[in-house]
């Protein structure tokens, strides 16, 4: 059956949602081999690197590397014999610390955007991209770094958006691959880490179980040894992991109250907690740390974790205790300005303890509630009015509350070597269109830069730092194509213009370059069908892949395939459903075609016995007409 079939998806998209999930996506060799072909040429790579798999049908098409790894695989390349081959390794200067923090459902509105980003329909300029009235911490770490008003989760919520974040999977549109690929080989972020030598940490602000987290984050523990699918054989993701949760005499010290955490805890307990393992961490070895910081407070409906009190001295308004529709604005301001004084915490730790370091800080997704408000009295084009054309807001898969984020990159340290690399974006402003991609690609190339070392890679980004540089100088960006996905709402983005519409189709969506979008004054077009086609294809050919665990493979990173030695491509990569044993997984014999009969025949049950109960309430009412009668 056709997984397209557009009638049957817009009758019932829940139900069609379900069958597909259960369906493993087929695409015909003439498909596949034009898929790949679009993707590739879509898709520039940076100058020395190229496409891993060079067959004529290649089985692993998203996957590149620089050509001395390229030609390992693939030998009889033209540019191979003439290849210049340099294997000399050597780090030049000591590896800096890399501390990602990850802010929970951050999209700053308008309001705490500096004005002069709001009003500029450039793609980039010299400034802050945050307001010191809301984010003061965030706005003095861009003036030791760069800025990126655009950058978007590839899903939303959490269970896409940190599973994309992670291992470089693009969420699946029907289904979740946080469990579905939990057996696939993905080039993710903290095993790279780990295999470049650096102490891999991670401090959650909730149990590692919640949302299926546990299936990737213990990777390679002995904690997983009897797993069925062998995750103990999977490269360690991270050497420690904290998530603490507090018992009643510490709810207490702590000042905590029981009915506000429960399972989360908020960004107060956290940062300090990431303070105190770092710290300990580096008193007792001497590796570099790659640490993950995610923060709660700015999760929906935006009330905060903590007790009230702690909230007082970063209230907008009513503040979080504000129960009006309206009041959104002042609760997201709220508890904004609290994630910020304690990630300022964080900052100002390593800033005076361990300084070389480089600090990523971005949002999971956005706020998926806009904390917007419209009022008639003020100018709607003063962007502390938080005011948004409400014929573009009204739509929500055109405003920004779904996937866009903002980010800040910077270097905290002395180095100048990893100075140099900054100094020409310091303190500028990006607005084209970045993802997570792109900020995991910027952070393998700062490893591979550190230890010398080659290594191959699925991830569909570009250099942030590059991206910035390339701008500044007016040099044009490389042609890229990358797409972001929920069940609802999708987006494909090129180097340098964003398109948003429902997954299912275009049905007359819009697309805007600059963040942030729905204001009114800016300039907007629908999307063509030829745009959502191109952004299906590609979506497409990531499901065949991802369900296949054909996107990349962990033997990929032997650091011994540099020409002129030979390696041979993986072979009998075993998808995550061709497990059996696989807990979350209707067996194999139960394939979509059975879910579809059941449904159908659930259905036609359903109708038979509303046609006999309706047959018995007709028959007792004749009964009760008749003794009416008679009486």
């Amino acid at each position: 059956m056709n997984s397209s079939n557009p009638q049957l998806r817009m009758v019932a998209p829940a139900h069609w949602n379900m069958y597909k999930s259960h369906m493993i996506p087929k695409m015909s060799q003439n498909d596949y081999i034009e898929g790949v072909k679009y993707f590739r040429t879509s898709n520039e790579l940076k100058q020395g690197y190229d496409w891993i798999d060079q067959r004529e049908i290649p089985q692993f098409p998203l996957v590149y590397a620089p050509k001395e790894v390229v030609c390992s695989y693939n030998p009889k390349v033209e540019y191979c014999s003439e290849l210049k081959i340099d294997l000399k390794q050597n780090q030049t200067y000591e590896a800096p610390n890399i501390v990602v923090i990850i802010i929970e459902s951050f999209c700053p509105s308008p309001m705490m955007i500096d004005d002069q980003v709001v009003e500029s329909q450039e793609q980039i300029m010299i400034g802050h991209l945050h307001k010191e009235m809301y984010l003061p911490n965030l706005r003095s770490l861009s003036e030791k770094g760069v800025s990126f008003a655009s950058l978007s989760s590839n899903g939303m919520p959490t269970i896409y958006g940190w599973y994309s974040l992670m291992t470089g999977e693009i969420p699946y549109s029907d289904s979740v691959n946080m469990i579905q690929s939990q057996y696939n080989d993905v080039d993710d972020l903290p095993s790279f880490y780990h295999q470049q030598n650096y102490h891999t940490m991670y401090v959650s602000t909730s149990d590692f179980r919640f949302d299926g987290k546990h299936n990737w984050v213990y990777r390679g523990r002995e904690l997983v040894q009897k797993d069925p699918g062998n995750l103990k054989d999977m490269p360690l993701w991270f050497d420690d992991l904290y998530y603490y949760f507090p018992d009643k005499d510490q709810t207490v010290k702590l000042e905590l109250e029981e009915s506000t955490f429960k399972c989360w805890i908020p960004d107060r307990i956290t940062s300090t907690e990431f303070i105190y393992h770092f710290n300990k961490t580096k008193q007792n070895q001497q590796k570099p740390i790659f640490g993950i910081l995610a923060t709660v407070d700015t999760h929906m409906p935006f009330k905060g974790f903590d007790d009230k009190k702690f909230y007082d001295p970063f209230t907008f308004g009513d503040g979080v205790s504000n129960t009006k529709k309206s009041g959104i604005v002042d609760r997201y301001a709220t508890v904004a300005k609290y994630a910020d004084h304690y990630i300022g915490n964080v900052i100002n730790f390593l800033t005076k303890s361990y300084n070389n370091t480089i600090l990523l800080v971005m949002g999971d997704h956005a706020a998926r509630e806009s904390p917007i408000f419209r009022d008639e009295q003020i100018d709607p084009r003063d962007p502390n009015s938080v005011w948004y054309d409400d014929s573009c807001n009204g739509q929500p898969f055109v405003n920004d509350q779904q996937f866009t984020t903002t980010a800040v990159l910077a270097y905290l340290g002395d180095n100048e070597a990893v100075k140099a690399k900054f100094a020409p974006v310091l303190q500028k402003v990006i607005k084209v269109p970045t993802d997570h991609q792109d900020a995991v690609r910027t952070l393998f190339d700062f490893a591979e830069e550190f230890s010398g070392k080659k290594h191959a890679s699925s991830r569909n980004g570009r250099n942030l730092l590059e991206i910035a540089t390339n701008l500044t100088n007016n040099e044009g960006l490389r042609k890229h194509m990358s797409i972001r996905t929920s069940s609802l709402t999708s987006e494909v983005a090129t180097e340098d213009t964003l398109y948003r519409f429902h997954t299912l189709g275009p049905y007359g969506q819009k697309f805007n370059g600059i963040y942030p979008t729905c204001v009114t004054g800016e300039k907007r077009s629908h999307i063509t069908k030829q745009q959502y086609n191109e952004f299906s294809r590609n979506q497409r050919l990531y499901e065949y892949l991802q369900r296949r665990n054909k996107q990349f493979s962990y033997k990929f990173r032997d650091e011994n395939c540099v020409y002129p030695t030979l390696c041979d491509f993986p072979v009998n990569m075993k998808a995550y459903n061709e497990n059996e044993t696989a807990k979350f997984v209707i067996p194999k014999l139960i394939n979509g075609v059975y879910i579809g009969l059941i449904i159908i025949i659930v259905l036609i049950l359903k109708m038979i016995l509303f046609k006999i109960i309706n047959k018995i309430n007709n028959k007792k009412s004749q009964q009760t007409q008749s003794v009416i009668l008679l009486q």
